[in-house]
C-alpha cells in the first residue's frame, strides 16, 4: 500500500469531495435524489450525544505522536538539505 504525504492525502480527499458534490447536485437536479430527510430535535440531540461520546473515547498516546512528529521534521530537514 502506498503511503501518501499529508498534502497528497488532502488533495485527493478534496478532489473526491468535489466530485461527490458535483454528482449529488446533478442527481438532485435530475430528481433522482432527494435532500437528506429532515431530523427531529430529539434525533439531533441523540446524534450529537453519540458524537461527543465517540470523541471523548479517543485515546491518543501523546508521546508516540510527538515522536512521530519529530521524525517527520527530521525527514523534512534531510530532504531540504539534500535535494535530489
Amino acid at each position: 500500500m502506498r503511503r501518501y504525504s499529508s498534502g497528497e492525502r488532502t488533495r485527493i480527499l478534496n478532489e473526491r469531495e468535489q466530485k461527490r458534490q458535483i454528482e449529488r447536485a446533478a442527481a438532485v437536479a435530475a430528481g433522482n435524489l432527494k435532500g437528506a430527510p429532515p431530523t427531529t430535535a430529539a434525533e439531533e440531540r441523540q446524534s450529537q450525544a453519540q458524537y461527543v461520546k465517540g470523541v471523548t473515547s479517543w485515546n491518543f498516546n501523546m508521546d508516540e505522536l510527538k515522536a512521530e512528529a519529530a521524525a517527520m521534521v527530521g525527514r523534512c530537514r534531510l530532504t531540504l538539505s539534500n535535494p535530489r
